[in-house]
């Protein structure tokens, strides 16, 4: 059981590195991938949902693609803040938007890459070590402090200045 229980509207810091250190994004099309996810999987919809808008989309044209059921939920689950993918480990600052949005949000996007990854790679097993991190970002000082720290934590890896790493959102806030 997590220590932490996630509210809606709060901040957190959630974090995850590669078991043993090792590294969870090998090449820009891994990266591109992890991005991907986080925009697709930031909604209420479940595996069977998706692949069911996705199978009337392909039938019936893009008009069907919305799903009209109200069990159906494409409300966002979290607001990305900033967010840094680095060769061994990620970092985001989310405010939570839904009921368990945090966890699913991440859930969806772990599971989703680590398959994709293990499967690229002819690996199996975890590719993450143990359970993400988080933290509650209780104050505004936190949090403007944290922002710069994850948009600029390549440049705090020493990987690359953060004005030129494109796997943050460094750019997003210029």
């Amino acid at each position: 059981m997590r220590k932490i229980k996630f509210t809606n509207n709060e901040y957190y810091h959630i974090y995850n590195r590669g078991v043993d250190k090792r590294e969870i994004f090998c090449c820009e099309r891994d990266f591109v991938r992890f991005l991907t996810g986080m925009r697709e999987f930031n909604n209420g919809l479940t595996r069977e949902q998706r692949n069911y808008a996705k199978l009337n989309e392909s039938e019936l044209g893009s008009e069907a693609s919305e799903p009209s059921s109200d069990s159906f939920s494409l409300a966002a689950l979290v607001e990305i803040i900033c967010y840094c993918l680095n060769q061994n480990h990620y970092h985001f600052i989310l405010k939570q938007l839904a009921q368990d949005g945090i966890s699913r949000f991440i859930h969806k996007l772990s599971t989703s890459y680590t398959n994709y990854f293990n499967k690229k790679y002819d690996r199996s097993g975890s590719l993450f070590q143990g359970k993400y991190k988080a933290i509650h970002i209780d104050t505004n000082e936190y949090l403007l402090w944290l922002s710069g720290y994850v948009n600029g934590n390549a440049e705090v890896h020493k990987i690359a200045k953060a004005e030129d790493y494109k796997w943050c959102s460094y750019q997003d806030y210029l």
